[in-house]
């Protein structure tokens, strides 16, 4: 069963009413979301200038448990409070003696210290620490994000810089940065200080920006796909493959495509709303859309058949010396030909 924890707006909440605590775990694996806590919480206790002798920042190979304490139980300068954050704090709670030595502290921590303990690890919370850290209420969880949730942290994120972006912007963004928080946000920081006072941040910034061009990705292919838009389809791929992107990572893309399309025409079937499409395929709901509208036009049996096809091109790539695009430009016109009207001497058993 998945443990409930305080959600992490929580935290912010609390910043904003000065009201900031003396413990903090942190954990989880998006580590770009807890460095941007802890920095708020250090912007909001300790002056920029007085920070060399009141916050200490350590890794688990810099400082032992006791060393850890001792900064701790220091008391602050020309400030009313310090901050200590031990990362890596998992790799400092390996023994019990460790353990017993940060559960001394937290059962009578220093009211001028805001310890802040942070991992990327999740902890046994049957252990005595972390139990007790979560009793008092102090611990908050960091999971890494769900790919449909990209789209509204970047969103999200432009608002905070006063900007809104358009979705096919959002849509070039995620297909060419992915889904890493921490180079999505050195993007559009990027993207913001190009379009200055512009409030609305179009496909055409990113791709200036960000080096992508409009209508060379994954996800433009797979909407000419989804379309059965033959003379885009080729046109994208040739961009694709001028660019060097890789074959077997087109295909991977494409098999994840054509699976999700299954399922999509499944849960028409059985009359599921788009949100909860969008939810099982794992995307953003304004893009379910495409989804929805391919799965429509395309049988299950020609999904199917794009599937084997899919596997058969994978095979012939790691199997024989046939050239790339050779190979590539097979399988775009065996995917988008219904397999009853395709030439014998396409079938790959004949190559």
């Amino acid at each position: 069963m998945h443990e409930k924890f305080p959600s992490i707006e929580e935290i912010y909440c609390s910043l904003e009413k000065g009201t900031v605590g003396s413990l903090y775990f942190l954990f989880g694996e998006e580590d770009f979301l807890i460095d941007e806590c802890v920095d708020a919480i250090i912007d909001s206790l300790i002056p920029k200038g007085l920070r060399a002798f009141n916050v200490d920042i350590v890794d688990s190979d810099k400082a032992t448990a006791n060393d850890i304490v001792s900064f701790a139980t220091a008391y602050p300068m020309m400030t009313d409070r310090r901050v200590v954050v031990a990362r890596e704090f998992h790799k400092m709670t390996n023994t019990e003696r460790e353990r017993d030595i940060f559960l001394s502290y937290v059962k009578n921590p220093l009211a001028t210290t805001c310890f802040i303990m942070v991992s990327d690890k999740k902890p046994d919370f049957r252990l005595k620490l972390f139990s007790e850290l979560k009793r008092l209420n102090c611990v908050y969880e960091f999971p890494r994000f769900y790919e449909r949730q990209v789209p509204s942290w970047i969103e999200k994120r432009c608002r905070s810089f006063g900007k809104t972006i358009e979705p096919a912007a959002i849509e070039l963004l995620c297909s060419v940065v992915g889904t890493s928080l921490r180079s999505l946000n050195n993007e559009i920081i990027k993207i913001v200080t190009y379009i200055g006072e512009r409030e609305v941040v179009c496909a055409e910034d990113v791709s200036k920006v960000v080096g992508a061009i409009r209508g060379s990705t994954i996800f433009d292919l797979q909407r000419a796909i989804g379309m059965r838009d033959s003379t885009t389809a080729f046109a994208i791929l040739k961009r694709m493959l001028d660019a060097s992107e890789s074959p077997q990572g087109i295909i991977v893309m494409l098999t994840r495509y054509i699976l999700h399309l299954m399922r999509v025409k499944e849960l028409l079937l059985k009359g599921t709303p788009e949100s909860v499409i969008a939810k099982e395929i794992n995307v953003y709901q304004f893009f379910v859309k495409d989804y929805i509208d391919a799965a429509t036009r395309i049988s299950f049996a020609e999904l199917e058949y794009s599937v084997r096809v899919l596997c058969e091109i994978d095979l012939l790539l790691k199997t024989t010396t046939i050239e790339n695009s050779h190979a590539m430009k097979m399988l775009l016109y065996k995917l988008l030909k219904p397999q009853e009207t395709i030439h014998p001497m396409f079938h790959l058993l004949d190559l």
